[in-house]
């Protein structure tokens, strides 16, 4: 990172000594924050992100290069669609089979099962198109570099196949062909059943959530905060996948306080679990 100015900046945030206003608001620099002026403001970001996107499909340089991050499952399969809808190509509704894992009397409805969306979980309709980029939800062969997390390409699509092409570690460049696979809902889901969902173990990756980027460097990251962040330490893996201020852009829906300039958003640190990780060293 040769921004010292930003590399400043993350340092206090991730330490909890930014200064703040009340209710733990950090002032965002004006070279990340972009106003919020209405829901057009969500294209203002996309256009920053993935400048030209109609034109860069089949570009794996390109799509690694670049992601949106925001906190909750629900907005990133929101700004999926909006991506996946202004890429170019021909697009495949590729659809699941769900069931209640015992459900022998079909107590639920399809329409209900069809709608959950856990984050282990690929989405019941997986919109594709050709070359868009993805990222794979299961180890699936560590060895050749399908694990959990990895960036994949479209290269093709079939009804029971997927043709991609691997794009982030020691294994990228390498195809691969991945099949429909069962998934389950955990015990943590909140749901009062066990969920079985056959599909592709892929999502979209134009977004992703901001934990499933931790550990990733993206030279080009936008931020989208429609509520503010609400774990330890989230704003921080979020600013600090990017590289500079130039190539950083911070979008919150409710950046605005009361008699202040600038946009604002919460930082959640809790400082004894700092201090317990400073006595561990």
């Amino acid at each position: 990172m040769h921004d010292h100015e930003f590399a400043s900046f993350l340092m206090r945030i991730g330490d909890g000594v930014e200064p703040t206003k009340p209710d733990d608001m950090v002032k965002i620099p004006p070279q990340i924050a972009i106003s919020w002026e209405g829901e057009h403001s969500i294209q203002v970001l996309i256009d920053h992100i993935f400048p030209q996107l109609e034109l860069h499909g089949w570009d794996a340089s390109y799509m690694t290069q670049r992601a949106i991050l925001t906190p909750k499952n629900d907005d990133v399969q929101k700004l999926n669609d909006i991506l996946i809808n202004q890429f170019s190509g021909e697009e495949h509704n590729l659809l699941s089979f769900d069931e209640v894992e015992g459900d022998t009397r079909h107590l639920y409805q399809q329409e209900f099962l069809n709608s959950i969306t856990q984050g282990g979980l690929p989405p019941h309709i997986l919109k594709l198109k050709k070359g868009a980029p993805l990222m794979l939800l299961r180890n699936l062969d560590p060895r050749y570099g399908l694990c959990n997390g990895t960036h994949l390409l479209c290269r093709g699509l079939f009804m029971n196949m997927l043709d991609v092409q691997i794009l982030t570690g020691s294994n990228a460049g390498k195809r691969a062909f991945l099949p429909r696979i069962k998934s389950k809902t955990s015990a943590s889901s909140g749901l009062p059943f066990v969920l079985r969902r056959k599909q592709f173990p892929v999502r979209l990756s134009f977004a992703i959530t901001i934990n499933k980027s931790q550990g990733q460097t993206i030279p080009n990251v936008g931020i989208y905060l429609p509520s503010h962040v609400f774990s330890h330490g989230q704003l921080y893996v979020a600013l600090s996948r990017g590289v500079s201020q130039n190539s950083t852009k911070l979008l919150i829906r409710d950046g605005k306080l009361q008699g202040e300039d600038g946009e604002f958003t919460k930082n959640v640190v809790f400082k004894n679990i700092l201090l317990s990780q400073h006595r561990l060293l």
